[in-house]
């Protein structure tokens, strides 16, 4: 029994690690997608794909691995389940475990909004021309500014009410964890009651929509919550409550693992690429979830710990709610050195916005992510 013990405690620098690898995996597909054009514009402007160099060639196969933001997202979602799952199971009370949950993301949801202010102006002095002209067919960077700035939107925004804001789109999955986290202590009383309403809701998604999610713009978090996503919170709270056995039957050895682990993401990105052409979907984002129960519980099993990843995660949330807004600045400095803004493309520029994103994370981490955390330390130790 002892033995039995040590292998099922929780290493939540593993955790820490997959939260990592989610939030750098959505921050690749969004510098991608915002620094680079594509390898058919590429071929037209820069040289026809017969004369590529290997080095180009490397770099347009390494893209194709930066498709899976939409399903790192999904890898969160499992996270939270897994995590509130634990804090709920340690907390004296509905009500502590509100406010411990206010003080971990909101300052650091506030910085979010705060930078998306900053990086709008920096637009706007550093290029003015684009900051006021339309481009490509596109309002100009200013109209979006005019929203993002809008008093009700500020307002929505405070209250987790989702808004397609031009630096803050990723902000649609904050309103779907917020409301996991209110419910959270009900649903998970009430497994039972939370299942059939899930599965009452993922086949109501699949009618509506079939494969495809909900557009986020098109519908209330709330609904999104019940139809789409419900689902992936109540899988991490069954990670939590059946870890013992989830360890226990892993049976794959360590190196095993890491092969397999490469080889599924490999297989993993050809399926959104090839089969679904890079567009979200519901296959994928199961195959999401079903990788990271294999990742999760691998590496608990091997206590496969990566310090660099482990790091990561623990400004992830910043690095998430930053992330858009920094490859936005990567974008004005294009602009001013020559390199474009809508179509760039320079195969390097994407990888600096991945850069950028992650350097301006880890200073705005210092200002309220890490002070959240201290401040719930002296919490927990009073307690």
């Amino acid at each position: 029994m002892p033995a039995s013990k040590e292998i099922v405690k929780i290493n939540w620098r593993i955790v820490n690690a997959l939260r990592g690898i989610a939030a750098l995996g959505v921050v690749l597909n969004h510098a991608r997608g915002w620094l680079f054009s594509n390898d058919i514009l590429y071929a037209a402007h820069v040289h026809a794909k017969a004369s590529w160099a290997w080095w180009e060639w490397l770099m347009m196969i390494a893209m194709q691995f930066t498709s899976l933001g939409a399903e790192f997202v999904i890898m969160f979602f499992l996270l939270s389940g897994f995590s509130i799952a634990h804090s709920i199971s340690k907390s004296a009370g509905i009500a502590g475990f509100l406010k411990r949950r206010a003080i971990r993301l909101y300052p650091t949801y506030i910085i979010g909004l705060l930078w998306a202010f900053v990086a709008f102006n920096i637009a706007r002095v550093a290029a003015p021309q684009l900051y006021y002209s339309s481009y490509n067919g596109e309002p100009s960077i200013a109209t979006h500014y005019a929203t993002f700035a809008q008093a009700s939107n500020i307002l929505l925004s405070l209250l987790y009410v989702f808004r397609h804001d031009y630096l803050t789109h990723q902000y649609w999955s904050l309103p779907l964890e917020v409301i996991f986290y209110i419910l959270a202590p009900w649903l998970i009383k009430y497994m039972r009651v939370w299942m059939l309403l899930t599965v009452a809701g993922v086949l109501a998604g699949l009618w509506l929509t079939g494969i495809y999610f909900h557009e986020e713009d098109d519908y209330h978090s709330l609904w999104l919550f019940v139809c789409d996503y419900s689902i992936f919170f109540l899988l991490g709270v069954l990670m939590y409550q059946y870890r013992e056995k989830l360890v226990s039957s892993f049976r794959i050895g360590k190196w095993p693992f890491y092969i397999i682990s490469i080889v599924s993401f490999v297989l993993f990105v050809w399926v959104k690429g090839h089969l679904f052409h890079e567009v979200s979907n519901k296959v994928t984002a199961i195959i999401s979830a079903a990788f990271t129960v294999w990742l999760l519980f691998g590496a608990l099993k091997h206590q496969v710990i990566i310090n660099w990843l482990d790091k990561l995660g623990h400004y992830s949330y910043t690095l998430y709610v930053t992330h858009l807004a920094s490859i936005f600045c990567v974008k004005i400095m294009c602009y001013r050195l020559g390199y474009g803004f809508d179509n760039i493309d320079n195969l390097f520029v994407w990888l600096a916005g991945v850069v950028a994103s992650v350097g301006v994370a880890y200073l705005l981490y210092l200002v309220a992510e890490r002070p959240s955390i201290l401040w719930l330390q002296k919490l927990r130790d009073k307690t």
